[in-house]
């Protein structure tokens, strides 16, 4: 009869395994950033108030294993009674929103990029 002590192998796989969300997260807070930006740049401007309330949440949901959720958009009052009705007379969130879709592959890869250099 033998044994094998895999202690240490499951501390650096769980060690992994955080890396990876902490890669996730960044990806979605750099994500929501770009949204933030690219609608604020579409959305019209009367006063600059919807503007200045298109932000990020501070808080990321963790919706499933190595998955998350950030909410990006205007946040506040009174800018939410009005910003469903400026949106649909004039998009600005849903075009943000497509532009960084095509782009998420490459911010995830740079994310995973630099928890991949802590183990080479």
């Amino acid at each position: 009869m033998f044994g094998v002590d895999i202690a240490a192998f499951l501390a650096a796989e769980e060690y992994m395994e955080k890396q990876v969300d902490r890669a996730c997260m960044y990806s979605i807070r750099e994500a929501g950033r770009q949204i933030r930006s690219s609608a604020r740049k579409q959305v019209p401007v009367l006063t600059g108030r919807l503007k200045k309330s298109i932000s990020n949440s501070r808080r990321i949901r963790e919706t499933g294993h190595h998955s998350f959720q950030l909410s990006v958009g205007p946040h506040g009052s009174p800018v939410f009674r009005y910003s469903g009705k400026i949106e649909a007379l004039s998009p600005y969130m849903a075009p943000a929103r497509s532009v960084i879709e095509g782009q998420m592959a490459d911010i995830f890869a740079k994310a995973q990029a630099k928890v991949l250099a802590r183990f080479a």
